[in-house]
C-alpha cells in the first residue's frame, strides 16, 4: 500500500525532479522511507491538531508554561543519550547476531546511564536557579521521560536493518496514548500536572510497543550482552558528539527558555505558536536521511564518487524544498494562525514570519551532520556546532532584549548561517582527506 502511495507520489513531482524517486539507492530504500514519513506523518498531524486543542484549552500564559517545561526538559536530552545513537545506528549496519547483542546491551547500558546523569544534572541545575515550586515539580516529573526512553536503540536497530514499519507502528502507538490522555485531561479541567502524566504515558507506551515488536521478530531483550570494552569504545568515539548535541540543544531550544525568563509567560506562549508552526516541515529531512543512512554509509565504503553524488543531489533537493515550503508557509502565517489557535494568538504571527525561514539552515544542517558523523569527524562537528551555539546564546541575550520573540527567531537564524558557513569551509578543507579515502578504498 505504501508503495503504491510512493509511486503516485513520483508522478506528482515535477520531471526534474524524479531523479529523487528513481535513484537506484533511493529504490532500494524507499520502503523504509515510506513506514517512516506514513509514521511521522501521522503522528505529527496527530500531535498538531491535538497540540492545537492544548493551546486553545490553555491560553497563551499556561500554554507557554508547558512549553517552557518541555523546552527545559530537552535541554539535557544530550545527557540521556550520551551521544550514542548515531554511533550505535551506524555500528549496526552489518552486525551479525553476537554483535548486535553486545552492541544493543552496551547502547542500552550506556542510554539508562546517561538518563539517570540527565535527571541529577537537572535537579541540581533548577537548585541552582532556584525557579518557583510549581514549575520545578513540573520539570522533576516529565524528566523522567529520559529513563523510558533508554529502549530507543532498539529503534536505532529497526532503522539499521531496513525495518521502519516496526518504528513507525511503536510510535504511532505512543503518539494515540499521549494524545488521548491529553484530551481527557483537558476535558476534565485537570491542572498540568496531569498533562505531563500524558506525555510521560505515551513514551511508556512507545517503548513497550518497541520491546514487543523487538521480541517477536528478534528475540528477547533480555540476551542483550552489554559489555565494558565496548562501552569504552563508543564513549570514546561519542563524547565529541555529547558535546555537539548540546550545542545543537541550546539553538534549537534555549530561546524559548529566555523568552520565558526574560519576557514572562504570555510572550512565551506565542513564542511557542510560532515555533510549533514554524517547525511543521522539520521531521522531513530528519526521516528521509535516516531512511537513508544505510546507503549513504554503504557507498562511502565502496564507492566515493556515487557517495559524493548522492550529498549533492540531497543537498539540492533539501535546499529548493525547504524554501519553498518557508515561503508558502510565510504567505499563509496570519492566516494559519487565526484559523486554528485564535484571534489571542495573533501575536505570534511577526515572529513566525522569521522563523519560518530557519528551515532552510535545519534542513542543511540535517545534512552536515550526518555527513560529519559518516565521516567520523565527531570533534569537527562538536567544533561547528559548538561555535553556533555560542552565538545563539549571544543573540538571544541581546536582541530578545531589545525586539522580544521577533528578536529570538533573528537570533535562530543567525546561528544557524554560522553553523552552515564554517561548516561549509570544513567540507572544502576536507575535500583532500575524502579523495585520500577514495584512493585507498
Amino acid at each position: 500500500m505504501l508503495q503504491k502511495i510512493f509511486q503516485t507520489l513520483e508522478k506528482l513531482i515535477p520531471a526534474r525532479w524524479r531523479w529523487v524517486f528513481q535513484h537506484k539507492g533511493f529504490k532500494r530504500y524507499s520502503a523504509n522511507v515510506s513506514w517512516l514519513l506514513f509514521g511521522q506523518i501521522f503522528s505529527a498531524a496527530v500531535s498538531f491538531i491535538v497540540g492545537i486543542f492544548v493551546a486553545r484549552q490553555l491560553g497563551p500564559a499556561s500554554y507557554g508554561l508547558l512549553n517552557y517545561v518541555i523546552s527545559f526538559i530537552t535541554l539535557f536530552g544530550f545527557i540521556a543519550s550520551l551521544g550514542v545513537y548515531d554511533i550505535v545506528k551506524r555500528e549496526l549496519i552489518g552486525r551479525n547476531q553476537v554483535g548486535t547483542n553486545k552492541l544493543l546491551g552496551t547502547g542500552w547500558i550506556l542510554c539508562f546511564i546517561g538518563s539517570l546523569l540527565a535527571i541529577a544534572c537537572l535537579a541540581i541545575t533548577l537548585f541552582i536557579i532556584r525557579q518557583d515550586s510549581i514549575t520545578s515539580r513540573l520539570i522533576l516529573l516529565f524528566s523522567l521521560i529520559f529513563i523510558f526512553q533508554s529502549f530507543t536503540v532498539i529503534d536505532l536497530f529497526f532503522q539499521a536493518q531496513v525495518r521502519s514499519s516496526l518504528s513507525a507502528m511503536a510510535q504511532i502507538g505512543g503518539t494515540l496514548v499521549r494524545s488521548m490522555g491529553l484530551i481527557i485531561c483537558l476535558l476534565v479541567h485537570w491542572p498540568l500536572v496531569y498533562l505531563v502524566f500524558a506525555y510521560l504515558l505515551g513514551s511508556v507506551a512507545n517503548q513497550l510497543l518497541l520491546i514487543r515488536y523487538y521480541h517477536r521478530y528478534y528475540g528477547s531483550w533480555l540476551g542483550w550482552q552489554p559489555e565494558v570494552r565496548l562501552a569504552k569504545k563508543i564513549i570514546s568515539q561519542s563524547w565529541p558528539l555529547i558535546l555537539s548535541s548540546a550545542s545543537l540543544v541550546i539553538y534549537a531550544r534555549l530561546d524559548q527558555i529566555l523568552v520565558r525568563n526574560m519576557t514572562g509567560d504570555m510572550a512565551s506562549g506565542f513564542y511557542a505558536v510560532a515555533v510549533k508552526l514554524s517547525e511543521i516541515w522539520y521531521f522531513i529531512p530528519t526521516l528521509i536521511v535516516a531512511a537513508l543512512f544505510p546507503a549513504l554509509v554503504a557507498a562511502r565504503q565502496s564507492d566515493i564518487a556515487l557517495y559524493r553524488q548522492r550529498l549533492k543531489r540531497l543537498i539540492v533537493f533539501f535546499l529548493s524544498l525547504s524554501v519553498v515550503l518557508a515561503a508558502a508557509l510565510s504567505l499563509l502565517s496570519r492566516l494559519i494562525v487565526t484559523r486554528l489557535f485564535g484571534a489571542e494568538y495573533l501575536p505570534a504571527v511577526p515572529a513566525m514570519l522569521v522563523y519560518n525561514w530557519t528551515a532552510v539552515g535545519f534542513f542543511m544542517a540535517v545534512i552536515l551532520n550526518n555527513y560529519f558523523i559518516i565521516e567520523t569527524k565527531t570533534k569537527l562537528n562538536f567544533m561547528v556546532n559548538g561555535l553556533a551555539a555560542a552565538v545563539n546564546i549571544g543573540l538571544n541575550i541581546i536582541l530578545i532584549r531589545r525586539y522580544g520573540i521577533v528578536g529570538a527567531a533573528w537570533a535562530t537564524i543567525g546561528s544557524y548561517a554560522v553553523l552552515l558557513a564554517v561548516g561549509y569551509l570544513s567540507i572544502k578543507l576536507s575535500k583532500k582527506y575524502v579523495t585520500t579515502n577514495a584512493a585507498v578504498a
